[in-house]
């Protein structure tokens, strides 16, 4: 399902990687205004963009999105490809992941978030996984609703 603009899906692997890799947060909320990613982005992928730290996410604040995937690499690679010291800082972007938390399905982290754990990352994992079992969640190979 295209959205009015053509863009419910944003997915940074699909340019160069060292491209990715130059673009800045000032880049990232420049392209996300452009499409109108507040009203249309349902899919946000951040494969490669490793130097941002998060504050050009700003535009998602309130948004509908239902996947995001900051794990900063694509399909099939491996996160230990990630360059060392990526700048995507958790207390810039969980506070606008909190307003998604109504339309947000999917959400994949960076490993070095999860490695360290921090207080607010887990609070925010938290309230995402109470929302998705107050929606009686659905498998997603059978589409049956789960019995835990």
């Amino acid at each position: 399902v295209l959205s009015q603009s053509g863009w419910d899906k944003l997915d940074f692997n699909d340019i160069d990687k060292d491209f990715a890799a130059r673009l800045t947060d000032d880049h990232v909320h420049a392209i996300l205004h452009f499409i109108n990613a507040k009203e249309d982005l349902r899919e946000l992928s951040m494969a490669g963009c490793v130097n941002i730290n998060g504050e050009g996410l700003r535009l998602l604040r309130d948004s509908s999105v239902k996947v995001v995937d900051l794990s900063l690499v694509g399909p099939n690679e491996s996160p230990s490809m990630v360059a060392p010291g990526p700048l995507l800082a958790e207390s810039k972007v969980l506070p606008i992941l909190v307003t998604t938390l109504d339309s947000l399905e999917i959400i994949r982290l960076p490993k070095f978030w999860r490695g360290k754990m921090l207080p607010e990352t887990s609070e925010f994992l938290r309230e995402f996984n109470d929302v998705l079992e107050r929606r009686n969640p659905k498998c997603t190979l059978c589409n049956m609703a789960c019995n835990r």
